[in-house]
């Protein structure tokens, strides 16, 4: 597995919404490079997963308050896809804690379903944000 960059593509231009992203980005790389460490790495990746998961409530939370305050139309269907990544996630985590070695799976899904998201979904609410001055 390779580290996944946040390159220009992937930001809305919006500083706060960036560095939230990035700081996601980051988490999925500490769990790439605690993979590649072998024998002792589970401690590594289970840190980095909780601490995954709890940034991506906080992130997701920052989103859909701003979207609410601001009467995003897509606010709905926008917070059914972070429900669905939570609930995912979640499962992922179970399966870990059951000792199953769902790493490489883990990360291809958090990896490919950000990029999608951030691409598409998050797109939609740059406007929106950029008119009434969000950071």
């Amino acid at each position: 597995m390779k580290e996944v960059e946040f390159t220009e593509e992937y930001h809305t231009q919006i500083e706060t919404i960036d560095y939230e992203h990035a700081k996601l980005f980051q988490y999925i790389n500490n769990i790439i490079n605690a993979a590649q460490l072998g024998e002792g790495s589970r401690l590594i990746i289970e840190i980095n997963l909780d601490e995954l998961i709890s940034y991506t409530v906080y992130h997701f939370k920052t989103e859909e308050e701003l979207m609410q305050k601001l009467n995003d139309p897509n606010y709905e269907s926008h917070k059914k896809a972070h429900d669905a990544l939570k609930e995912r996630v979640l499962d992922f985590k179970k399966r870990f804690d059951a000792e199953e070695n769902i790493t490489e799976e883990l990360v291809s899904f958090l990896e490919n379903w950000l990029i999608k998201h951030i691409k598409g979904v998050d797109m939609q609410y740059v406007e929106l944000f950029k008119e009434n001055n969000v950071k």
